[in-house]
């Protein structure tokens, strides 16, 4: 039998925006606001927070907890310097670097005082506002122990706002430092209209983000999949599975969750069932396959292409046999250009594929590969333990949400390059000694490294910073006898990596499961681009996991990042890299 854990799996907070018909003194706001804050004690530094349901909901700034990413732990601290201060764990369970918030949890059980979310669209310039925060955290108080919350009077000075004319921040009259970060402003009624965001020293000046901002996040739903630990003796056996999914405030009505499962290139979808507060089913991670795995085959014409399905067959090649999976990339001709998997290449006499036969059910066809140009081959997906599960969020029919978790049978977990190539991330151990080293693996079909892999050492490539806060990383050309002359000898049009964090963000340690190219404008995606050595493409699509980075006065001083790249979108011939430099991590 195989078990897992379901906790409660619908978390849903309603808050209650409106103006109080006679608004309460600023007494009775600050007595009110006080116990809903809190100080956030992170291993880098401090910041503010407040509570916006009774559940245990904080919100705070990405940029407090940044580094943390879903499910880091941290300490929260409740009616800081008071006699009832109470020092609580809490996890991370969001964070969005665009809009610079994160949302927190501590297990509270409906007992603490939440603050209600207002409305920015009512404010105008020289309305009187109050913040909360812990300017300086630990560094204000000398006797080393947690201060009490800082209050502090604040004017609107200005609306500013972005080039859709939409409110993008707050601008105040009030001395607010760091540690007020992430700390509520309210208006008269006690409302929450922004949360501190940065102030200016000196200047008496600081800003906030609009709570609009603040309920545009919260009503973004957050699913977690919640799946078993398998022993590979029981990968055929069904299990339960449940899903969570994290709305606010609440919205039952009309919501369905559906459960892919893809495993050994065969996919299987279940709707599953909402109990008391998850979504639940149960499922096997494997089913015992009634046909061997097929391999995809592309034939280019002259005239066009078409992807196939076929066996496994065994083709020749310069008189040896090979599995058809063995075959990347075939240049066909009186000799042809071949390309192994593996990255090794060929000119050899090939053969053996004439035709191509394809069985369905209830239906075969047959291509023949006479006058073919070439032909490109995607291997079955070898799960060697693992299994890909996709939750998708629905409401009335419309997809809402989805996430996906890589899971992989008891002791059979992969790790580097070989994670990568099947689309997952794995942090890596630590190193005895600090590495630098680098290695790029393209799959059959895939352009821009041209099905090759590589590897490069500490004097074969450099890494350098670029304009809106991402790292370059600059290759030594690969093969000298294509390098352009007219250009130097090192680096000349070698590969070129770029990641970047979404426009107006830090790039920090932690997983951008979303990046694209070219960049967007949008402010949620982060950018990832590959080129060089004469090769590029329109776009790509991808994701990459920065383990660590360290950039000081604009020289990069330490960066581990591993990346998934689909040039042109296409995601079953993906390039995939790992770069070390200067750092603690294999």
């Amino acid at each position: 039998m195989i078990r897992a854990a379901c906790g409660p799996a619908v978390i849903l907070i309603l808050v209650i925006a409106g103006w109080a018909a006679d608004p309460p003194g600023k007494a009775e706001v600050v007595k009110a606001g006080k116990p809903a804050c809190a100080l956030v004690d992170t291993p880098k530094g401090y910041g503010s927070a407040f509570c916006v349901d009774a559940d245990g909901y904080f919100i705070t700034n990405e940029h407090v907890v940044a580094g943390m990413g879903k499910g880091s732990k941290l300490k929260v601290v409740l009616n800081a310097g008071e006699k009832e201060q109470e020092v609580a764990d809490a996890v991370v369970v969001r964070t969005d670097p665009a809009t610079d918030l994160a949302l927190l949890k501590v297990d509270a059980k409906g007992r603490l005082p939440a603050l209600a979310l207002g409305d920015d669209e009512k404010l105008s310039e020289l309305d009187e506002l109050i913040g909360f925060g812990f300017p300086f955290g630990k560094e204000i108080v000398k006797s080393g122990d947690y201060p009490s919350i800082t209050v502090s009077a604040a004017t609107i000075s200005s609306l500013r706002r972005d080039k859709d004319r939409r409110l993008d921040r707050i601008q105040m009259d009030a001395a607010l430092n760091p540690g007020n970060s992430g700390g509520p402003v309210v208006n008269r009624s006690g409302e929450v209209v922004g949360v501190v965001v940065s102030g200016i020293r000196g200047s008496g000046l600081a800003q906030a983000i609009p709570v609009s901002h603040v309920k545009r996040f919260l009503e973004k739903p957050e699913i977690t999949i919640v799946a078993p630990d398998v022993d590979p003796k029981n990968k055929f056996e069904k299990g339960p599975y449940c899903v969570q999914v994290l709305s606010i405030p609440e919205r039952k009505e009309g919501m369905t969750v559906d459960l892919l499962v893809r495993s050994d290139g065969r996919e299987r979808q279940m709707e599953l069932k909402r109990e008391a507060r998850a979504f639940e089913g149960v499922i096997a991670p494997f089913e015992k396959a009634d046909r061997p795995p097929q391999v995809q085959v592309e034939i280019r014409y002259p005239d066009g292409s078409v992807k196939v399905p076929v066996s496994d067959v065994a083709v020749k090649v310069g008189g040896k046999e090979y599995r058809l999976s063995q075959i990347g990339r075939v240049r066909l001709g009186k000799v042809a250009a071949v390309q192994f998997a593996d990255g090794t290449a060929a000119e050899v006499e090939f053969g053996g594929l004439e035709k191509v036969e394809v069985s369905l059910p209830g239906q075969s066809a047959a291509f023949t590969t006479a006058g073919a140009l070439e032909l490109i081959v995607t291997p079955p997906v070898s799960s060697k333990g693992g299994y890909l599960l996709t939750a998708v969020a629905r409401r009335n029919g419309k997809e809402i949400g989805r996430a996906e978790e890589a899971k992989y049978l008891k002791g059979m977990e992969p790790s580097g390059i070989e994670g990568l190539l099947q689309g997952h991330f794995t942090k890596p151990t630590e190193a005895p000694k600090t590495r630098t080293a680098a290695a790029l693996v393209s799959t059959g079909g895939e352009p821009l490294g041209a099905g090759k892999s590589y590897k490069f050492t500490e004097t074969q490539f450099r890494v350098s910073t670029v304009d809106g806060g991402g790292v370059l990383v600059t290759f030594e050309h690969t093969d000298p006898k294509t390098r352009d002359p007219q250009l130097p000898a090192r680096f000349a049009s070698g590969f070129l990596l770029t990641v970047s964090p979404p426009r107006g963000g830090i790039l920090d340690a932690r997983q951008y499961p979303s990046a694209v190219y070219p960049a967007q404008d949008s402010g949620i995606t982060a950018g990832l681009q590959f080129h060089g050595e004469g090769r590029t493409c329109n776009s790509s699509t991808g994701k990459f996991a920065v383990w660590e980075v360290e950039i000081l006065n604009g020289t990069v001083r330490t960066l581990a990042v591993d990346f998934i790249l689909y040039p042109n979108g296409k995601t079953d011939t993906p390039l995939v890299g790992s770069i070390r430099y200067r750092s603690k991590y294999e």
